[in-house]
């Protein structure tokens, strides 16, 4: 005679829990590193605050360079220059006019009086009682490369500027492949040349345009 077994109480047969995940080993590492960064850049703007330093931001001003005042009452004008330069001059009391020629630079000769030499400053004013003509200017276009013709002003006075490059030319004189600039002016029977060239193969254009802006003509 079989004897019955006793039934077991139903379970339901529920999946498996999943096992545990494992962080990823790289993304850890980023997290780690953002972390630190942040904590640098927090650290760095605390100090800054309260220590009053920035030093990535500090700006510094530029010294402002001292200038002299050159005056000439015989040809009427003022025209100021940095103070560790000097000034040279040449004059002739000729028969027709008398003509001045002031050269300012840093150089020990500027300029050589009554000679081919090439002016050594790094602007230089010729006045006289010749004013520039038409031919003149026309004259100085055709001894230089690339010339170009504009017009301008002097301190408030119409002006024609003269720009190229030096040509090779015979005898004496500046050196080819130089930029040369030359502005002519007149005022009150009075004609002014202002000259410039890379005397030392270096463009001090610039520097030029700021002394000549300080130019003024004297009553």
């Amino acid at each position: 005679m079989e004897t019955s077994r006793p039934q077991q109480p139903y379970q339901s047969q529920s999946a498996p829990n999943p096992p545990p995940s494992v962080p990823h080993p790289r993304r850890n590492e980023f997290v780690m590193i953002l972390v630190i960064v942040g904590l640098l850049i927090g650290s760095y703007l605390f100090a800054a605050q309260r220590y009053s330093w920035w030093p990535m931001y500090v700006a510094v001003p530029s010294p402002t360079p001292t200038l002299t005042t050159y005056t000439s009452q015989e040809f009427s004008f003022q025209i100021q220059y940095p103070s560790n330069w000097h000034s040279e001059e040449c004059r002739d009391e000729g028969l027709i006019s008398s003509y001045l020629l002031v050269s300012f630079g840093d150089k020990p000769d500027l300029v050589v009086c009554n000679s081919d030499a090439p002016l050594m400053g790094y602007i230089t004013i010729g006045a006289s009682g010749e004013v520039p003509g038409q031919q003149e200017i026309q004259v100085t276009l055709e001894s230089l490369d690339n010339a170009k013709r504009t017009n301008t002003t002097v301190d408030g006075q119409f002006a024609t500027r003269v720009e190229g490059i030096t040509k090779q030319m015979e005898g004496p004189g500046l050196e080819p492949g130089l930029n040369f600039v030359i502005i002519y002016t007149s005022k009150n029977g009075i004609g002014y040349r202002f000259i410039y060239s890379d005397i030392d193969k270096r463009d001090r254009r610039e520097q030029f345009n700021q002394i000549l802006s300080t130019f003024k003509f004297a009553g």
